[in-house]
């Protein structure tokens, strides 16, 4: 009888730390995507691990969190604001679908951008973070645009070529340059 007690309580602490931890990693999703809201790396950088890697379609990056951190510099000079549309629970961590606007994304397709992202912890810190699928990304469209803000630069302001390619802060403030000053004239 004692045993059939031990195994009972065992089983129901197992059920309740498993939920906890599920919980918990819902909460730390949010609290990521809070932070990149907010332009606030350090509460980031005490949600992710010391390496986390990264995938989106064919980019695969594994990042220290000082390369993760020029990247946030790089992304924030675009001012996003990033909203959890779902989240839930699935084997390995938490699967969300994120919307994500910043003056990039609204240049080159003037909508937010959809997409399912796979999320995995380890201690309770993010460790990957997996770009399952695109919701809503019109590629050609985004193409197209690229295209045309590339030709325009190469006429009319030399200087600006590859900033969409430099993953810096200058790199990206020059790019957002572009982007403004081709507005500007269109």
């Amino acid at each position: 009888m004692k045993f059939k007690i031990i195994l009972c309580s065992f089983f129901l602490i197992s059920i309740f730390s498993c939920q906890k931890s599920s919980n918990n990693q819902q909460q730390i999703v949010k609290d990521f995507y809070k932070g990149l809201n907010n332009d606030d790396f350090e509460s980031i950088s005490n949600l992710i691990s010391d390496n986390i890697r990264i995938t989106e379609g064919t980019y695969n990056l594994t990042n220290s969190k000082a390369s993760f951190y020029t990247q946030f510099q790089w992304d924030s000079v675009f001012t996003p604001q990033y909203e959890i549309v779902e989240i839930s629970d699935y084997e390995y961590g938490i699967e969300a679908t994120i919307s994500k606007e910043c003056q990039r994304i609204l240049f080159l397709m003037d909508t937010a951008m959809v997409y399912k992202v796979k999320i995995n912890f380890r201690d309770d810190k993010i460790i990957r973070m997996n770009t399952e699928e695109y919701i809503s990304l019109d590629f050609n469209k985004w193409q197209n645009n690229l295209d045309e803000l590339l030709e325009w630069m190469k006429e009319d302001h030399p200087e600006l070529i590859g900033s969409q390619n430099d993953l810096t802060l200058a790199g990206a403030q020059n790019y957002l340059k572009a982007i403004n000053l081709f507005k500007e004239l269109n």
